[in-house]
């Protein structure tokens, strides 16, 4: 009897018997397992208070397992914007995309700020910057740039060269506005200042050292704005000098946001080292709100140092005093007597010196009289008189003339009614017809008792009174 079929049956139901018992190992393995990671997640998620009893309850344990809440209550979600709040936030990313697409190269602000910015020179030398703000002529500056000045020169950076009228003046402000006849320029940006912030790319223009040529170009950035004697500045690290006052500061976009001013220089600041100078811009919207009343006549002006330190003279020495030019060592005025005055004899106040007057009289004639000069007392001609070519007397002015009758002595001056130094009122009609006819005396002149006295003190004895010109006779 054959036995292989027999044993070939049975060996092959012991290798499924086999395959089945591994499958079910496989299986129960996998459950347990599976129990073994629940076990541990439960552990995780359990209460602060398990787990410490858990730990206590396992002293041979160091490790401290702090709960977990795993619940999707604790997930943050972001709050949900209303259609306003979404619009709002689109446009303010446009608006800073736009703002960025704005921003130009160096290269491009040079391009389309430089043909706007002038050179300005002044009849004695000085000079200073400016820049178009109209096709058809109109320039702005700062007003100290042609402070003195009613016409200046003003070259283009194209070259072409114009003389240009001072139409409009502001000087407390400084802003000026100079026009010049020229058609088809291109005019600068004007830009927004109360948009400029600490840090901004700002970029200076203008003729440093009154350098004419090509335009300067200086980068910087905005330190600070600075408040200085109550009005407020820009102040920048670009730098600037001498000759870049009244040319453009423009921003990142090639906009006009200021005017270059004014600089503190290193050693003008008392006790403080300073490693560089600190540069000022006026914000470029205090000038725009002035640009309609200068381009229509505005003229404010402060007063002169000529001005200021007569007056201050005369506060100190009298109304007969002025100011010579000179400073002391302390900075204030070297007064002087005006002309036909000297120091009285406490040298504290200017007077009319009678003594001196009659010297001057008897050694040059009729025609001198007595003044101050360098602090000393010299004889000059009055008004009408001129020196002889000896330069020994004051003669008749016009005593070449074919009609010329010499002058009488000049009627002496009643001094109870006519105090030197006094104020005197003469009719302005009198005042030409003596100058329109310088030959005549006063007495062939035909005018009335009164005006003959008047004629003979504005005549004869000018510098002696200061004269009030009334205007409606």
């Amino acid at each position: 009897m054959n036995s292989s079929p027999i044993k070939y049956t049975l060996l092959g139901i012991f290798i499924g018997i086999f395959v089945v018992g591994v499958l079910f190992g496989v299986f129960l393995l996998g459950k347990s397992s599976q129990s073994s990671v629940d076990a541990r997640l439960q552990a995780a998620v359990t209460t602060p208070a398990a787990a410490a009893t858990s730990s206590n309850a396992n002293t041979a344990s160091t490790t401290d397992i702090k709960s977990a809440d795993v619940s999707s209550s604790s997930i943050p979600v972001p709050p949900k914007l209303s259609n306003a709040e979404v619009a709002q936030k689109q446009q303010e990313n446009k608006s800073q995309l736009a703002q960025a697409s704005q921003i130009l190269s160096n290269k491009n602000i040079i391009a389309k700020v430089k043909p706007s910015v002038v050179y300005i020179e002044n009849s004695d030398g000085s000079s200073g910057s400016g820049f178009i703000i109209s096709t058809d002529g109109y320039i702005m500056t700062n007003a100290h740039v042609v402070t003195g000045f009613d016409t200046t020169n003003i070259t283009l950076s194209s070259g072409a060269e114009y003389v240009g009228n001072i139409v409009g003046r502001n000087e407390k402000v400084d802003v000026a506005i100079v026009k010049i006849d020229a058609t088809n320029l291109q005019p600068a940006s004007l830009g927004n200042s109360d948009q400029v912030q600490q840090g901004d790319d700002v970029f200076a223009f203008g003729y440093p050292f009154g350098i004419s040529g090509d335009v300067d170009f200086k980068n910087g950035t905005v330190s600070r704005w600075q408040m200085i004697d109550g009005t407020n500045y820009i102040e920048i690290s670009a730098q600037i000098e001498h000759g870049n006052s009244g040319g453009p500061l423009v921003n990142n976009q090639g906009k006009v946001v200021g005017i270059n001013e004014f600089l503190i220089d290193p050693n003008s600041v008392s006790g403080i080292e300073l490693g560089e100078s600190l540069k000022f811009a006026m914000p470029i919207n205090t000038a725009k709100a002035l640009i309609s009343a200068l381009e229509n006549g505005e003229d404010i002006r402060l007063p002169t140092a000529q001005q200021t330190n007569n007056a201050s003279c005369q506060a100190t020495y009298g109304q007969y005093s002025q100011w010579s030019g000179q400073t002391g060592s302390n900075g204030s005025p070297t007064c002087i007597c005006q002309t036909g005055y000297s120091w009285d004899g406490t040298g504290n106040s200017c007077a009319l010196n009678s003594t001196l007057q009659q010297q001057c009289v008897s050694e040059f004639g009729t025609g001198s009289y007595s003044l101050t000069q360098g602090g000393k007392a010299v004889c000059d001609c009055r008004i009408g008189y001129v020196w002889n070519s000896a330069q020994t007397q004051c003669v008749y002015q016009y005593s070449s003339s074919p009609s010329y009758t010499p002058p009488p002595t000049p009627t002496p001056v009643d001094d109870t009614q006519f105090p030197y130094g006094s104020t005197i009122t003469i009719p302005l009609s009198l005042t030409m017809q003596i100058g329109n006819n310088p030959h005549q005396t006063c007495d062939q002149l035909g005018v009335t008792a009164n005006e003959l006295t008047l004629c003979n003190l504005y005549r004869n004895y000018h510098d002696n009174y200061s004269w009030n010109i009334d205007q409606s006779q």
